[in-house]
This record gives C-alpha cells, structure tokens and sequence, in this order.
C-alpha cells in the first residue's frame, strides 16, 4: 500500500541520515517549489519523478485544471504539459497561502527502481534518432555538455585512471551517443556524481529522485507509489478522492521507432553480472531508501 510504503520510507530515511550522513539531500540546481504540482479542489501535492508515468500524471492535473477530457486522451506537446500548468506551488504569491499547502495537502510522489529509470532514461533521451525537437535538443545540447564535460574530467590529472581507460562516452559531432555498456555507466555514475550541480547536465530525468523531491527532508511523503506496481498505486490515489469519472492516462513518451526499441532491448537483455552489480553499488543508497533492496551500504 502506498501509504504504508511512505510511513516505510521515511523510517528508512532516518535510518540512512542518522547513521551514515548528517542531513538528507537536496538538489540545489533546481528550485523544489517550481516542482511542485497542485489539485486544489483535493488538496493534493506532486512532486514529478522522470520516467515514472510523469507525463501522464501531469494530464490528470491539467485536467483538474481546465475541466477537459482532451487533457487525458490526447498526445499533448512537452511544452503544454511541463510549462503551462497554472497549478505549481512556486506560483502563489501569498506566503501564508503557500505554507498552508505545504503543511496541509497530500504530498505524493511515485518512484522507480534507479537502475530500470537510467535505463529508460537513456534509451528514450540519447539512443533513438528521431528528429523530435525535445529529443534532438537532448542530444546536441545535454548530450554535447556530458560529452565535453567527460572529456575534461577524463583529461584530469586528478581522474583515477580507471576511468580514462574503461568508460568513454562515445560522442559523434552531433553528439548521438551509441549505447554500449560502458558509456551506459558514465551516464549513470559519473554524470550524476561529479556534475550534480550543473543545469546544463543535470536533468529530472535521471537526477537522484530522493533528492529532485526532497524525499527525506521533513515534512516527507504521504503517499510514495511505484512504477512497477502498474496502475494499481494510482488507482489507491483514485480511489481515496472518489476519481471514478476519469481513467489514468497509458499514453507512451517515448519516441523511438519500433525497430530502435527492439535494438535496444536486445542489447540490454542480459547484462553482465559485474556490470549490474556495479549499479547496484551506485544506487544503493537510493534503492535502500524507497524499499528496492533490503541490504544497506555497499554489497
């Protein structure tokens, strides 16, 4: 249950940053108000975690926001989705208005595992080719920055050798990356750890969820659903304000062609065992904290 599951990960939350840290963590290269969605009429609060059906739950809220069918039916472009929503907490003017939501509305945030969200991540933002104007400017732009970035670090003198000799990011002039095993882990290790604060790199997307929402910062999460549980975490969410007269919205973000997600599959299919348990190294805190594995510190 999602509720219980939030009562979970905040114990977890404790755990972690009484015994191994001092503060939870935060990511200061956004601004966590302008983050937050609101449904009004339901005193709801959600925090949009990338490539966890962040899209489409953001439909439920236009729709509560313009009362319109079209808002969970239709293929809408990125910028009507993520820029023209009215209802974000960075919006309200009135401090005290501003602090009575934060301390009233149902905080809700959905979460992924970290290993299958950089898997989809990356998949959907650097392996197709499509010419969608979100997606080329992922790859010409945040692409290009990893890859001069990863250039310097990797030109450092600094840098531990291991890591100019084994990940190389393979970038050609328009800055398509070509998945391989060792570019994937750049992209999930490197990147986040030494640009965590540099817009130009850092992305919803792939950013540590428990710091992008401030998960184990107080107050913390009412309502903490997963991915994996398929529609059965947003229909408890549904169920509890008696949402009966609209259906959660399945509509795919991504943009590759059938083929490329057929590639792509197959390439990831049958990772090796040292390479996932390396992620799993990477990510363990992440994964400890929202119950993906029950084994804390490194494995």
């Amino acid at each position: 249950d999602p509720f219980d599951r939030a009562q979970i990960v905040r114990a977890r939350c404790r755990e972690v940053y009484s015994e191994l840290e001092p503060r939870p963590p935060t990511n200061p290269a956004y601004d966590f108000e302008s983050r937050l969605y609101l449904i009004h009429p339901h005193q709801v609060m959600y925090c949009p975690v990338g490539k966890v059906f962040s899209s489409n739950f953001k439909r439920v809220i236009l729709y509560f926001q313009d009362m319109r069918p079209r808002s969970l039916r239709a293929r809408l472009p990125h910028h009507i989705l993520w820029y023209k929503n009215s209802t974000i907490l960075s919006r309200i003017p009135d401090v005290a208005l501003k602090e009575r939501v934060l301390r009233d509305y149902l905080r809700v945030v959905f979460v992924r595992d970290p290993i299958s969200r950089a898997v989809s991540a990356y998949k959907d933002k650097f392996y197709g080719r499509t010419l969608d104007r979100n997606l080329v400017y992922f790859r010409n732009v945040i692409g290009m920055a990893i890859c001069r970035a990863l250039a310097r670090y990797a030109a450092a003198p600094s840098t531990p050798t291991w890591v100019t000799l084994r990940f190389q990011f393979n970038c050609s002039k328009e800055a398509n990356v070509h998945f391989n095993l060792y570019s994937f882990l750049v992209f999930v290790f490197v990147v986040p750890e030494r640009f965590k604060y540099r817009m130009d790199i850092h992305n919803p997307h792939w950013a540590d969820s428990v710091a992008l929402c401030r998960i184990c910062q107080d107050p913390g999460y009412d309502f903490v659903g997963r991915f994996e549980q398929g529609s059965a975490d947003v229909q408890v969410l549904f169920d509890r304000f008696k949402w009966r007269n609209i259906t959660f919205p399945n509509i795919p973000d991504s943009l590759l062609t059938e083929a490329e997600t057929e590639a792509f599959r197959s390439e990831v299919a049958d990772l090796p065992k040292d390479f996932v348990r390396e992620l799993e190294q990477i990510t363990w805190k992440e994964r400890y904290i929202l119950g993906y594995t029950d084994v804390k510190g490194h494995v």
